[in-house]
């Protein structure tokens, strides 16, 4: 797997146990900060689900705070500035619950993961969501063109299945 993409960062999660259990701080930040909209999301999927690639532009930008709470993800990342030198690049890397680790994901890059086991996962979104500005990438073909990874037992929904390729959503930019 590849280590994170520039802007992305990786937190450990601060752990307070007592006697009666405990208290786990998944994503603070100590800076203000100005946002239109914010929701905090939990799912769960099945082993063998993937989700994603999902991207809100740049006209209603997201930020993530991602983590695993129980079980564990492939991510995956593809870089969207089109100034960047890693435009289009896909990045993968593992997390789990048992890493207690929390990413944070800026706003030029779409997200997806897929399900090795039975996973609950945890997120916050920085940014309100808009339907109309969101962008679904085709993520078994990046996958495939760009990893090892064998994509084809996957369960996508039809709105990630049926999504259209990189090249096709971006190929006004190249």
């Amino acid at each position: 797997m590849n280590k994170l993409p520039k802007g992305v960062q990786e937190f450990d999660q601060l752990f307070f146990p007592d006697s009666r259990g405990d208290l786990r701080c998944i994503y603070e930040i100590e800076n203000s900060i100005k946002i239109e909209g914010f929701s905090c999301k939990m799912s769960k999927s099945l082993a063998n689900v993937a989700r994603g690639i999902h991207w809100q532009n740049q006209k209603k930008p997201q930020t993530k705070a991602i983590t695993v709470l129980k079980g564990s993800i492939i991510d995956f990342l593809i870089d969207l500035d089109q100034n960047s030198k890693d435009f289009g690049k896909l990045f993968t890397f593992d997390l789990n619950a048992e890493a207690s680790k929390t990413i944070y994901i800026p706003s030029n890059y779409g997200h997806g993961f897929y399900a090795k086991e039975e996973t609950t996962f945890f997120y916050c979104c920085f940014g309100r969501y808009s339907e109309k500005d969101e962008i679904t990438i085709n993520l078994p073909n990046l996958v495939r063109r760009n990893t090892k990874i064998n994509p084809s037992n996957w369960n996508l929904s039809s709105k990630d299945l049926n999504a259209k390729d990189f090249d096709i959503l971006f190929k006004k930019y190249e």
